[in-house]
């Protein structure tokens, strides 16, 4: 019996129509058992309509986007690492009025998000916590918390992007979600990639195929569990049907309502696993469908969900 993953899988607007590109994402998905099984293209202006873009990076767009950093939620840990990094407590620094938002940068130097994004590389990011990242710009004297993110916001909204969806499936008995991640797709940073990925190889390759490939415009995305490529379709494919969700299958038919499902990803709360804390979302990654549907229905049996 077929144990079905199902991934989103999308094709970054730098590569959507580069050739090499599409040859090479079509033939490492042939060679790892990877079906198309829907597609449709996007443009910026619809990327931008709908808003998927910050909802799809909610948690660097949360914090890059805001208007006030002090509605941000920035534990102890992230102060002490804000302290120990600038000698400046994080309150002090608030009260100032020297925390900003990638965005309200952004504005109060009148830059292009790609323009703000080339002063964000030339000082070195320091991560506060997960998707908090902070660096000191001294065109401002304040510290800008994920000025990179309007130029990400720029790439997939321009009037000229496209953005290539696809669903896309796979046998895990075959290729379990670990190896399709790492073996098929390639970690976030392609030049640590495995060279047989897609990220990896188009790397190695990209003078040859006329593409610049950077830990940013890494080629293609594709989701990190089952769990958030359900989310994924739900919020970039509103039309394809979630009965077609191996996931969502396994969900529904034991009950649970899918707004209850949607709450797990907006809210990530944390569970106890293997007698450690550790956030909802991070603990299903890689998990092949049927691990992660018995690991939730377990949650919540258990009342951990």
């Amino acid at each position: 019996m077929t144990r079905l993953n199902q991934a989103l899988a999308f094709i970054k607007p730098h590569a959507v129509h580069n050739t090499a590109a599409l040859d090479f994402i079509a033939a490492a998905f042939a060679q790892n058992g990877v079906r198309i099984v829907h597609q449709i293209l996007l443009t910026g202006d619809q990327v931008r309509a709908t808003g998927a873009i910050d909802r799809h990076y909610a948690v660097n767009a949360r914090v890059g986007t805001c208007d006030n950093p002090a509605a941000l939620f920035v534990g102890p840990e992230a102060r002490a690492r804000f302290l120990d990094l600038f000698h400046t407590p994080w309150d002090d620094a608030l009260k100032q009025g020297r925390i900003l938002s990638g965005l309200s940068a952004q504005k109060k130097l009148g830059l292009t998000g790609e323009a703000l994004n080339a002063l964000w590389a030339a000082q070195k990011a320091q991560k506060l916590a997960g998707g908090l990242y902070v660096i000191f710009l001294p065109e401002l004297q304040a510290y800008v918390l994920n000025g990179f993110y309007p130029s990400i916001r720029d790439l997939f909204t321009a009037p000229a992007a496209v953005l290539k969806l696809m669903v896309v499936e796979f046998d895990a008995a075959v290729l379990p979600w670990h190896a399709f991640r790492a073996k098929v797709i390639g970690s976030t940073n392609p030049a640590a990639a495995n060279p047989a990925s897609i990220r990896g190889g188009l790397h190695a390759a990209q003078k040859d195929a006329g593409l610049t490939v950077t830990y940013r415009e890494n080629v293609i995305h594709a989701s990190a569990s089952p769990f958030e490529a359900l989310i994924e379709k739900n919020l970039w494919i509103p039309g394809f049907p979630l009965t077609r969700d191996p996931l969502w299958q396994l969900l529904s038919a034991a009950g649970l309502p899918l707004d209850r499902v949607l709450r797990w990803r907006e809210d990530n709360p944390v569970i106890t696993r293997d007698g450690k804390p550790e956030p909802l979302i991070e603990s299903l990654e890689d998990l092949d469908t049927d691990v992660l549907a018995a690991r939730l229905l377990e949650l919540v049996k258990t009342g951990a969900l």
